[in-house]
């Protein structure tokens, strides 16, 4: 039941590709802030805070964390981005 409902938050993320049962120390940094933004998701979070969350990331997860972004917004939850 819990990989199932991780399996379906990964996947509303566009991560389907990260198994529920990875430890977060093997994952890179792009898919450790995805695992992070479905833990707040899997708590029904309606708010999401990121501070500096592309500062360790290549230019395509970049593009890729704000396609993320912006699927969640559109999902109707807030997300406030600090950058420096």
């Amino acid at each position: 039941e819990a990989d199932r409902a991780t399996a379906e938050l990964l996947g509303r993320l566009g991560h389907g590709e990260i198994r529920p049962r990875t430890e977060v120390g093997r994952l890179s940094p792009a898919h450790k802030q995805i695992v992070s933004m479905a833990r707040a998701l899997s708590h029904s979070a309606r708010l999401i805070i990121m501070d500096e969350p592309s500062a360790a990331l290549a230019h395509d997860e970049v593009e890729n964390l704000f396609r993320v972004i912006r699927d969640l917004t559109s999902q109707g939850v807030a997300v406030i981005y600090i950058s420096h």
